[in-house]
């Protein structure tokens, strides 16, 4: 309850935050501490056909269990908005949060193909950006994170 994360997952690689989100709502019943703070990077086409979870996902939010939700509609502007790029808007917390805890985590899942490439290039950017870092540099941090299981991938590609 006292690590911070930040989950990824556009399309159904929101089913598996679904289950963190329900577990964290009963530790947070039983705990006296206050808990960290979980943000959920959800994309989809469209909000009024894709966004399945929407009810669920604001009932999280108004409990407390999830701090921060932003969604990205990719269909319904003229200009796509995928998760990247809500990632790379909000780079400042983000950069704060991957280089000054220790302890966070971020998750990503959903597609192994474009998806799970957008999002680390979207990362290593908000390093880059807003972490002083040079191109290299930030990616050697991005391997960093992985190998130290701060970045995990749950992600699948049908080719």
């Amino acid at each position: 309850m006292d690590v911070p994360y930040i989950m990824i997952g556009p399309g159904t690689g929101v089913a598996p935050f679904l289950g963190f989100l329900q577990q964290r709502s009963v530790l947070c019943v039983d705990s006296k501490n206050p808990a960290a703070d979980v943000s959920l990077y959800f994309g989809c086409r469209r909000r009024d056909t894709d966004h399945l979870y929407e009810e669920e996902l604001e009932r999280f939010i108004e409990g407390g269990i999830l701090s921060y939700l932003s969604v990205a509609c990719s269909r319904e502007q003229e200009h796509k908005v995928y998760v990247q790029d809500k990632i790379q808007a909000e780079g400042q917390q983000i950069c704060k949060l991957l280089l000054e805890n220790e302890k966070s985590r971020v998750y990503i899942c959903g597609d192994g193909g474009e998806m799970v490439r957008g999002v680390v290039n979207g990362l290593t950017t908000v390093l880059q950006n807003h972490g002083g870092m040079s191109t290299e540099d930030a990616k050697l941090k991005m391997i960093a994170l992985e190998r130290s299981d701060r970045l995990i991938k749950d992600v699948w590609y049908w080719g």
